[in-house]
């Protein structure tokens, strides 16, 4: 099962954090209060220090740490009125602070790590930890994975304008659903800038017009995959480093296993076609790997960088275009979900780029939106589409913002 699952079993059958629950006055009974404060009743000096301790949630905190935060709030009603936001963040004026996610998942914590002189260990491989920081009485929320050997794989979400904008830990899904909202505009406009954009560039061409060909191998289509690989790598090595030399590091793994992935989509589309009769080739767009790129700074890469051009022949079947469509969005969706799982056991940060690039290309071209599989796709089958979709789509949450 994985970590996943066992945070929503976690949230569904523990109804109470008894143990954090019964650890709270050792925690209040740590924090040194102004003499002002001496004469409060023990519920007063609750509201008291609640109003003065700061929860700090690290940007790659999983579902179960976040999870465990909640669940110590709804038995410690005080903490109702503490401070939230993300890491990293001004603790000094607090007189307690809070950190959800262990060292590999907030960069608070790892500083805090070394203060800490109480543990304890809960179910499903929580722990709490118990110490000082500076002076400032600190608890470190964590499971297994905040000290997973992975590292922090979300530094550039820091720098993402949308901090500060939505509610903390929602950085992520507010950059998709807000780059989904631009596809949309773009296919709704339908201006020089907008996706319709994708259409005109399909019109009046064929295959291998103004290509390269060269022992039968074209390469303007590899040059257009290259491109659209080394826009995505950019963008998740963005993604995961922020502007740190990690960042240029990984830029030439992260495109190379990029392109690994847009050749497992495009060879499914043209081995299928080849079947049917129909020839695709892949071209560069560079409209969406502009987006995709403004996707990553906002907090996660989302977008398509190329199309697909198709000559069918007069005649041909719609059931065999829309399998055609249909197989390489299923493709890459296999593809994620099993490299996601590989990740969960082995904690490769190369494993959690070739998910995510599965991921993105599953997603993005299995939407209804012109020009894209999904809207041929729902046009042939509406039936098929919505089941391909809710089986793509649940698996895209699951494995991008639960892993």
């Amino acid at each position: 099962m994985n970590r996943a699952a066992l945070a929503i079993m976690f949230l569904l059958i523990i109804s109470g954090f008894a143990c954090a629950q019964s650890e709270t006055k050792t925690f209040i009974g740590n924090i040194r209060l102004p003499e002002s404060a001496n004469n409060l009743t023990y519920e007063e000096r609750l509201e008291y220090i609640g109003n003065r301790t700061i929860i700090v949630i690290g940007n790659d905190a999983d579902l179960i740490e976040r999870g465990a935060i909640e669940l110590i709030k709804s038995s410690n009603p005080w903490l109702a009125n503490a401070n939230q936001t993300n890491a990293p963040a001004d603790i000094n004026k607090y007189l307690a602070v809070v950190l959800v996610g262990g060292p590999e998942h907030n960069p608070l914590s790892k500083i805090a790590l070394p203060s800490m002189n109480t543990s304890m260990d809960l179910d499903y491989g929580i722990r709490i930890y118990y110490g000082q920081m500076n002076g400032i009485v600190t608890i470190i929320i964590s499971d297994d994975q905040g000290f997973a050997k992975s590292g922090n794989l979300n530094r550039g979400l820091v720098y993402s304008p949308l901090v500060g904008l939505v509610p903390a830990g929602m950085e992520s899904a507010a950059a998709t659903i807000l780059s989904l909202v631009l596809l949309a505009i773009m296919n709704i406009l339908r201006t020089v800038f907008e996706f319709k954009t994708l259409d005109y560039g399909r019109k009046g061409k064929k295959i291998g017009d103004g290509a390269i060909i060269i022992k039968g191998i074209n390469i303007s289509e590899m040059g257009a995959l290259i491109m659209a690989s080394s826009v995505l790598g950019v963008s998740i090595s963005w993604q995961f480093f922020g502007p740190t030399m990690e960042f240029l590091n990984y830029i030439v793994i992260n495109s190379a296993i990029c392109l690994m992935a847009a050749l497992i989509h495009e060879i499914t589309h043209r081995i299928v076609g080849k079947r049917f009769g129909i020839k695709v080739e892949y071209r560069f767009w560079k409209v969406g790997s502009g987006l995709t790129l403004l996707s990553s700074y906002l907090g996660n890469a989302f977008s398509i960088q190329g199309f697909v051009l198709e000559e069918i022949v007069e005649g041909t079947e719609k059931w065999k275009i829309g399998i055609m469509k249909l197989s390489a969005p299923i493709v890459s969706a296999i593809c994620m979900i099993g490299f996601a799982i590989m990740f969960i056991y082995f904690q490769n940060p190369l494993l959690k780029t070739a998910y995510l690039t599965s991921s993105l290309w599953a997603m993005a071209e299995i939407l209804p939106l012109r020009s894209l599989d999904g809207a041929y796709i729902k046009k042939w089958n509406p039936w098929i589409w919505l089941g391909a979709f809710l089986f793509i789509g649940t698996s895209y949450v699951l494995v991008v913002f639960f892993i």
